[in-house]
């Protein structure tokens, strides 16, 4: 029996490009942390899980899991991360932009995470918590050298060629 697949997933559920793209993904953040300093990599759904995964085992990483919603868990927050260390700037990856709906919540759900009023294991006092860029694995969607996260803010884009 065949299954459907989209094009684009099928570097997330075919293990042979799943492993390619964990390994390309792997070596540019390398360099990239070279340039731009950060503490942790923020994803949200499975396509991001797929990749945010295995490159943080890899690569040491933490991670920020940014859910669509929250579930009914024990804990009812949309944000789960590394409560053992604290963040202060992190990047996103994705496997491609769109309208940037999901880039923004993402940005929003971790600013409001992490509100000096809001109860959170990734909340910082002393520094804000900033997202200093977007990377993609893809080559597919806007390929845009930024995207404007608010009136004053725009963050930085990475793209990574995956096929």
């Amino acid at each position: 029996m065949y299954f459907y697949c989209s094009n684009y997933h099928d570097r997330t559920y075919n293990p042979r490009s799943l492993k390619a793209t964990v390994n390309r993904v792997v070596r540019y953040l390398e360099k990239l942390q070279k340039e731009v300093k950060f503490d942790a990599i923020a994803f949200s759904g499975t396509s991001g899980a797929a990749i945010a995964y295995p490159v943080s085992v890899i690569a040491g990483y933490h991670l920020i899991n940014v859910r669509r919603e929250p579930y009914k868990q024990h804990h009812g927050t949309k944000i789960e991360a590394s409560g053992n260390r604290k963040i202060y700037r992190y990047i996103i990856l994705d496997d491609f932009i769109a309208s940037g709906r999901t880039i923004k919540s993402i940005v929003r759900a971790i600013k409001k995470e992490t509100a000096p009023s809001s109860w959170s294991r990734i909340a910082t006092e002393d520094k804000p918590v900033e997202c200093v860029g977007v990377v993609i694995y893809s080559d597919q969607g806007d390929s845009s050298k930024s995207i404007q996260i608010s009136k004053w803010k725009k963050i930085p884009v990475f793209m990574i060629k995956v096929r």
